[in-house]
């Protein structure tokens, strides 16, 4: 039983600990984007060669781009929404552009890796065309997508519009599960470690039942 635990709240902060890292990473590949010259980079085809194979895991990485490939699911899911300076997004956006426009097929290769299931797709297209996006996404500590669906009601006054409440995205559902799950475990281990023992003939402890 306690060795049950201990495996529940190692899974349990692996999983906490790469989504941390995994933050963390964002955070610094947009600190680099930030002061970048991305157009000089698109021009070098060398480079852009380099990157491309990093991201498709079939090349080596310098800091910056394992930052990214680290970072990209993250990325793909809020798309600079609210995270982003109006530099890095522009620059972002060139760099999804670029490889779109110019190596489709590297492109389908990243969004079959990436996003295997295109449920991040439309948005992108829209991010990458600056246009408004089909599909809401934001990001926080707890990640949800965000679909809402509009209702207007016009009087003859005023107009009031309202958001509907969402649905939790697979995403919160399974952080919650996970949080739920260290909860009951870090609750058995508290109550088998403050159990009165008693001690039988091999003078060894085991808990008062």
């Amino acid at each position: 039983m306690l060795m049950r635990i201990v495996i529940t709240i190692a899974a349990v902060l692996t999983v906490s600990l790469a989504l941390v890292t995994r933050e963390m990473r964002e955070r610094e590949f947009f600190r680099q984007l930030e002061g970048i010259n991305v157009d000089s980079i698109l021009i070098n085809r060398r480079l852009i060669d380099k990157y491309i194979k990093c991201l498709l895991k079939t090349g080596k990485c310098d800091p910056t781009m394992k930052d990214l490939r680290i970072a990209l699911p993250l990325i793909l899911e809020h798309l600079c929404e609210t995270r982003c300076s109006e530099r890095e997004r522009q620059n972002l956006r060139k760099l999804f552009l670029y490889i779109r426009t110019n190596r489709a097929q590297e492109w389908e290769r990243l969004a079959k890796l990436y996003d295997p299931k295109g449920a991040y797709k439309a948005n992108v297209d829209a991010f990458i065309e600056n246009r408004p996006r089909p599909t809401m996404i934001t990001s926080s500590a707890i990640r949800e997508t965000v679909a809402p669906t509009i209702f207007t009601t016009t009087t003859t006054t005023t107009t009031t519009t309202t958001r509907a409440p969402t649905a939790p995205t697979p995403q919160r559902q399974s952080i919650r599960a996970t949080r739920n799950a260290l909860y009951i475990a870090m609750r058995r281990f508290a109550m088998y470690a403050t159990t009165p023992r008693k001690r039988n003939r091999h003078n060894l402890t085991t808990p008062v039942i």
